[in-house]
């Protein structure tokens, strides 16, 4: 008689182990190495790191003009994630409220949040803001360069792009409008920007994308 419930609860203990921290616990419990992993390491997100040559041209690199990011001078390391999807919300509100970033930047930040709704947020972090002054990067450029795709179905264009720098270091955030026709039967979610003289490529995989046992996008 004991064998029905011992088996109920070993399954839902092995159910708990093997759920990620983003469904397992609430995102005030989240901690920064969770945050920062959700944010840079994740279906979501993706840290690269490029040959500054691959986008500035091998014209464009003048040896006392490299920028040093990581342990390489002819390298660029920046993440690219998909903002809207409502874990990374969760975890990028979590790290402005760590950093204690202002009311004005909070503000800014649940302004950009706030079109999620409607949009999908695809943003590029961390790219050095000397690169971005190099390939004379600017929003119109930038627009006119990007794509969402899922092939067979759709390639879709920014509506808008908007760049934002600190700190020496620039994000830029591509607008896509949602689409009802997006679901984990779909292989890939290709991204595409073109910055100086090279296209940046991110691939999403919807069927890892899930949260709460739903395609979070």
């Amino acid at each position: 008689m004991m064998r029905r419930p011992l088996l109920c609860l070993l399954l839902c203990a092995a159910t708990l182990l093997g759920a990620e921290f983003w469904d397992a616990k609430e995102p005030s419990e989240w901690t920064g190495a969770e945050v920062e992993t959700r944010l840079k390491d994740s279906p979501w997100a993706i840290t690269k790191t490029i040959a500054q040559g691959a986008i500035l041209g091998p014209k464009r690199v003048a040896p006392r003009r490299r920028v040093r990011i990581g342990s390489s001078p002819n390298t660029i390391t920046f993440t690219v994630r998909w903002l809207s999807a409502q874990p990374v919300r969760d975890a990028f509100r979590h790290y402005m409220t760590m950093q204690g970033r202002g009311r004005q930047q909070s503000r800014q930040v649940e302004t950009m949040l706030g079109h999620a709704d409607t949009h999908y947020l695809i943003m590029v972090a961390d790219m050095p803001t000397k690169i971005l002054t190099q390939t004379d990067a600017t929003e119109p450029k930038l627009k006119q360069g990007s794509l969402l795709k899922v092939k067979g179905k759709f390639e879709l264009p920014a509506a808008r792009v908007e760049m934002r720098r600190g700190g020496g270091q620039g994000s830029m955030i591509f607008y896509f409008p949602r689409r009802d026709d997006i679901s984990i039967k779909d292989k890939k979610i290709e991204f595409h920007m073109k910055i100086g003289s090279t296209t940046i490529k991110r691939e999403f995989k919807p069927a890892e994308m899930i949260a709460d046992s739903k395609l979070a996008l």
